[in-house]
This record gives C-alpha cells, structure tokens and sequence, in this order.
C-alpha cells in the first residue's frame, strides 16, 4: 500500500512521476540509513581482511559494490512507490518480525539436520567473529541482486503485455520467478558431486527457494525491512550460531 497522499492542495509537495517525497521521505531515509550501516560494517571488515569478499564478490571492491547497488535500489523503491506495491518500512515493524521468526527457526533447524546427517563443506560458513559484519553485508547484496532489482524488472515488463492478467496474480507470477534465481545460482555452483543428489537438491535448490518464496511474501505482506530482517535471523542462526558450532561438532582438531 502506498503512502501517497497526491490529492492533497494544502501543502507544496516535490514530485518525480508521481512520488510524493516530501510524505514518503521517511521511506527513503529509512533504506539510506540502513545501506550506509551496511557500508560502514562492509568498510570495517574489508579494511581488516581485504579477501574475505572474494569468494562471492570477486576482485570487485565491496564498497563500490553496495555504492552501485543503492543508487540502484533508491530508484527501485520509487518505482515501488508509484505503483503502491511494496514499501519499505511500515509503522508496525513487528508484525513482520513474529511472521518471520518461527519460519526461520524451522528452515534452519532442518538444515541443521540435513548437517548433521550429511555434514556439508568445512568452509560453508565464514568463520567467527568476521561472520558477525560479514553476513549482513551479504545480506544486503542477495535482496538487492536477487529480490529488488529482478522483481522491479519482471513487473515492468509484465505490466504492458499482461494488461488483462489482474496486478494480484502479475505480483504472484513475478515472486515465483524471483524465487527460483538464488537456488539456479547455487545449485550452478553445487558441492561437487561430493553429496547425493538428493542432499544437494534440496541444500541448494528447494531449501533455498523456501527461503526466497517466503522472504518476498513478507515483502508483499509487510515491507523490506520485515524480508531483511527474514534474512538476517535465518543467517544468525544458520551460518553464525550453528556456523560456530558445527566446526567443533562436525570437524574436531
């Protein structure tokens, strides 16, 4: 639901095809502020161990990388915004935490116990404390990549063939399609033929998908932040807490 109020004659409001940022602001500094904290732990553990982000990032600058990226990203939310599709922060922030937080508990329980039958790679996780900045960095760049941006792009060109398709079932088709980059991408990747094929379908591909489907229905329901925060507690427990715990457990010295 947007938040426009474009009827409005009392007030002088700057607008920008149809953004109405003087009522809407709150969305844009909420987003700057949160990128610029994403930058700030990006800056920190980059000048501390400088190849920590090449496994995912190459020899691309990390804090080029999420430059780029929220340039992008503030054009994505006022297109959002214009159409009055998703925002990116409501004023009851919790209820997309309480929707969050039992699904997470449960996707990353069964991971856990996928492990622990069939321990996955050593070096899956970053090591600890450097996954503490690391993750919400990785974070920010996954919904950006692979939620923002392609969701923006399938709606717009949706939108113009698909005129007699309802805007409902458009926004549903586009989640799916969303929802299955991430797992093409890391069972493209795979563990080697090192697992049976039924450990790494589902690791990589279906548990993955469950993720993204379930982040971006918290995103149509609530708001950004709400599939941020998604993200971040499935990677607390999963590749922080249990990242830590699995090396004792599973690779004693």
């Amino acid at each position: 639901m947007t938040l426009n109020h474009r009827n409005n004659p009392s007030k002088a409001y700057h607008k920008i095809r149809g953004i109405n940022f003087t009522l809407e602001r709150k969305q844009f500094i909420i987003f700057s502020f949160l990128s610029l904290s994403i930058f700030l732990l990006a800056a920190s553990l980059y000048f501390t161990n400088p190849t920590i982000f090449q496994t995912y990032l190459g020899n691309l600058n990390p804090l080029l990388v999420i430059g780029i990226l929220y340039s992008i990203s503030i054009f994505v939310l006022a297109y959002f915004l214009s159409q009055g599709w998703f925002i990116f922060n409501k004023e009851k922030f919790f209820s997309g935490f309480r929707y969050s937080l039992p699904l997470t508990i449960g996707l990353a329980f069964v991971i856990v116990v996928v492990d622990l039958m069939f321990p996955l790679p050593q070096d899956l996780n970053k090591p600890f404390p450097d996954s503490l900045w690391f993750y919400p960095v990785m974070g920010y760049v996954v919904e950006v990549i692979f939620h923002l941006i392609p969701l923006s792009l399938l709606l717009i060109l949706f939108s113009q063939p698909f005129q007699k398709i309802s805007e409902e079932k458009r926004i549903w088709v586009s989640i799916f399609l969303v929802s299955i980059l991430e797992p093409i991408l890391q069972l493209s990747f795979g563990f080697a033929n090192e697992y049976p094929p039924i450990v790494e379908g589902y690791s990589n591909g279906l548990h993955v998908f469950f993720i993204n489907f379930l982040q971006l229905t918290c995103f149509k329901r609530y708001d950004f932040l709400s599939m941020f925060s998604f993200r971040m507690i499935y990677y607390l427990f999963w590749h922080i807490l249990w990242g830590y715990i699995r090396l004792i457990i599973l690779f004693p010295h």
